[in-house]
């Protein structure tokens, strides 16, 4: 019985611990790849709009980033860094969603293929559900 009491304390005492130290749930999400990142803002937080993507470039070894954001059999949203130096982020690409829908995001390094084509490298996908 003694031990079963001390069990159940350490249990108690540990999921409070680790319930603690969680941090509260943020509505950004960083996703990283090669060069840069992209950005999921699921809900509006501090002034940026929900539902939304923007792309951010950190390097400067002439690769653009790419975000682009797809749900549904049409929805589509993209963004980019071509034209731009790095440390560049462009705007955000937003607009309200219904809840529940589920989005894909796909993050790559971008650049011209000298034809007019693109060339792609360092794809990255995240899923996740607008709530």
């Amino acid at each position: 019985m003694r031990f079963m009491k001390l069990g159940l304390s350490v249990g108690i005492a540990a999921t409070a611990l680790i319930a603690g130290l969680q941090a509260p749930a943020s509505a950004e999400e960083y996703l990283w790849t090669t060069g840069g990142y992209g950005l999921w803002q699921a809900d509006p937080e501090n002034g940026r709009p929900g539902d939304s993507i923007k792309a951010c470039d950190t390097s400067s070894d002439g690769w653009a980033i790419s975000v682009v954001m797809t749900w549904g059999a049409t929805g589509y949203r993209q963004v980019d860094t071509r034209g731009h130096e790095s440390g560049y982020c462009s705007g955000w690409a937003s607009g309200d969603l219904p809840e529940g829908t589920y989005v894909d995001i796909s993050v790559e390094e971008i650049k011209s293929n000298g034809q007019g084509g693109l060339l792609h490298r360092n794809w990255q996908l995240f899923r996740d559900r607008v709530a």
